[in-house]
């Protein structure tokens, strides 16, 4: 899924023109900014709570959770369609109107891909993921060849292949909606009641912080205009795949840590946390390293000398998988203590960070201070990170799981 999703940045930079790539970013934003909801209210407590409270009956448990997913992302392409209105640029007004009605499929897919991992059945994630994949790139290709490319058939596609790749799953996944074996109403709400208390802080703050690292993207299309949002997106493609490894590392170890926490208690928790923090690390920073020696070489590779006046770009943005794996890694630390605070505390500190200073630096910088910003952003999410870190796990006995929530 990475991969795919690297590529259509990288084929959409070079056959779109920067303005249509710009609205493809924004839409993209948009996009992520949506998923953080249903990331707060879904996806991230079924990785915690789901691992720890409902392993014995997960079917039961998925189905109400799709249940939960229909009506969120239901709610959620109201908004945008409404809110598409509100947008003067008409080609940006289309590809908004194409993410409302893609945001369901997108997201289902995303619920299915880390739903897998309750069971430690990665392997069927990575078919699902290979089957979008695929699936994306044709239907690019597709449209391409049809000359009916833009930003907003982009996203169209993108809601195409979520769908093609959730196929399999409702099978795999043993889920029942509507038959004999289907979640009570009262089971659902339940369900519902335990991931909005779960979850209720990390809305609160999405809201308040509009996505963190989304809000550069729109700044930069206000204040710069679209091809400069275009040309910003196209520079940070280039941390994508170690973003992706990251978050990718994030998903597959999230449920296994709360497992961990459960089973063995704190210290088991606390090293292979330790660990887990060395080795992204390291891989961050030679990641980085690269980038900087060979950010000309790479912009030619990918974009045939488009945006070569921008590749200093690249070297700001290198610094970003660096603090985005310390910051993944302590949090993986954290979650499993099921602490919603946390979620405001680690999410309005940076979020505000970035606010403040995103448009004095992109007012000053123009591009390279959009970029600057997001790093900013990222190194006070690790800041963040290590701080509570310091205040909750390391002080803590070395006692059982009852004795480190006590304290």
């Amino acid at each position: 899924m990475s991969g795919a999703n690297f590529l259509l940045s990288v084929l959409l930079a070079r056959w779109l023109s920067p303005a249509q790539f710009g609205q493809f970013a924004v839409a993209f934003s948009v996009f992520l900014f949506l998923a953080s909801f249903h990331n707060a209210l879904i996806v991230e407590p079924m990785s915690v709570l789901g691992a720890a409270r409902h392993r014995e009956n997960l079917p039961a448990y998925r189905s109400s959770l799709v249940w939960l997913h229909v009506g969120l992302t239901c709610a959620l392409s109201l908004l945008t369609a409404g809110g598409a209105y509100l947008v003067p640029d008409r080609e940006l007004q289309a590809s908004l109107w194409a993410l409302a009605v893609a945001t369901p499929t997108m997201l289902l897919f995303w619920l299915f891909r880390r739903a897998y991992y309750l069971e430690s059945h990665a392997s069927w994630s990575a078919v699902t993921s290979l089957i979008y994949a695929v699936a994306l790139l044709g239907l690019v290709l597709l449209l391409r060849q049809a000359g009916w490319l833009s930003a907003a058939t982009a996203v169209l596609a993108m809601g195409g292949a979520g769908a093609v790749a959730s196929l399999p799953s409702w099978g795999r996944l043993k889920l029942d909606l509507i038959g004999r074996n289907s979640p009570r109403v009262e089971e659902v709400l339940e369900i519902s009641r335990t991931h909005v208390s779960y979850g209720r802080w990390m809305v609160t703050t999405d809201i308040f912080t509009l996505g963190s690292y989304q809000i550069q993207t729109f700044l930069v299309a206000g204040l710069l205009g679209l091809e400069a949002a275009g040309v910003l997106r196209a520079m940070q493609a280039f941390t994508m795949p170690m973003v992706q490894v990251i978050t990718a590392v994030g998903v597959i170890s999230l449920p296994v840590m709360s497992h961990t926490f459960a089973q063995q208690g704190l210290p088991a928790l606390r090293r292979k946390g330790l660990l887990l923090t060395a080795v992204l690390g390291a891989a961050a920073g030679l990641n980085a390293l690269l980038l900087v020696t060979l950010a000309s070489p790479l912009e030619r590779l990918l974009y045939g000398g488009k945006f070569s006046e921008f590749t200093w770009v690249i070297g700001i943005f290198g610094l970003l998988p660096v603090f985005g794996a310390l910051a993944q890694t302590y949090s993986l630390m954290l979650r499993p203590l099921r602490r919603p605070r946390y979620y405001l505390v680690v999410g309005l500190v940076p979020s505000c960070t970035g606010l403040l200073l995103a448009v004095p630096l992109i007012l000053v910088g123009g591009l390279g201070g959009a970029a600057l910003s997001i790093v900013v952003t990222s190194a006070a999410s690790a800041a963040t990170n290590y701080w509570l870190y310091r205040r909750w796990i390391t002080p803590l006995p070395r006692g059982s799981r009852e004795e480190a929530l006590a304290a």
